[in-house]
């Protein structure tokens, strides 16, 4: 039984493990930190940045969908990053007076690469480079997000390997509950046979009462 109670527990264990890897997936987008590129973006020198030397910045990974010769229908997306020091020299849209009109004013503009819109400063939108962004503290008062603009490719391969992590999870949770499943099982019918009684049944008494008997005879 001690086996037996070992393995439970361990299967136990591994299926905390599997919904806490669920639980820790994470859907948001990347955010920027010294060391680390946006989502989308890589190191322009790769070699640079392995020696901690960011003044190269970064580039785009996949060219956007507004710069093909070729329409085929589909439009570079917008990813949230949120807690961001605005870049410098935005210009000022003001003839968006929403978040989506100022989504669609940085949309038609192939140049613009990201907006931002608030209340207080109305539609705010960034040609081409973004200079000298800043991951904003959790203490910090001022929430900022910047919607910065990526190649629709980065995007649905970005949804592509979320899908793949949530079935790699899904497919261990369920094995694990399957095996702890099959494991209770067996405990249950082992521990059914160690409770069966071992003291002989009512007719093998008198079955052997009455052998005993006709012997002495």
């Amino acid at each position: 039984m001690d086996t037996n109670i070992n393995i439970l527990c361990l299967m136990l264990s591994v299926i905390f493990l599997c919904l806490s890897l669920e639980s820790h997936v994470s859907f948001g987008a990347d955010t920027i930190s010294v060391n680390q590129s946006l989502s989308g973006f890589e190191p322009t020198s790769q070699e640079d940045w392995n020696q901690q030397v960011y003044s190269g910045g970064c580039v785009r990974k996949s060219k956007l969908e507004c710069e093909n010769a070729v329409g085929n229908g589909r439009e570079d997306q917008f990813v949230e990053n949120p807690r961001i020091g605005f870049p410098t020299n935005p210009q000022h849209a003001s003839t968006a007076n929403s978040i989506m009109e100022c989504k669609l004013t940085c949309l038609k503009n192939c140049s613009c690469s990201a907006y931002a819109y608030d209340i207080n400063n109305g539609c705010l939108i960034w040609i081409r480079d973004l200079l000298n962004l800043q991951q904003l503290g959790e203490d910090d008062d001022e929430v900022k997000t910047l919607h910065i603009r990526l190649a629709y490719y980065e995007f649905s391969s970005t949804a592509k390997s979320k899908k793949k992590k949530l079935t790699i999870v899904a497919v261990a949770v369920s094995s694990g509950l399957f095996l702890l499943g099959l494991m209770m099982f067996i405990i249950k019918r082992r521990w059914r046979r160690t409770i069966i009684p071992t003291n002989p049944t009512e007719g093998s008494l008198m079955a052997f009462g009455m052998t005993n008997f006709r012997g002495q005879r």
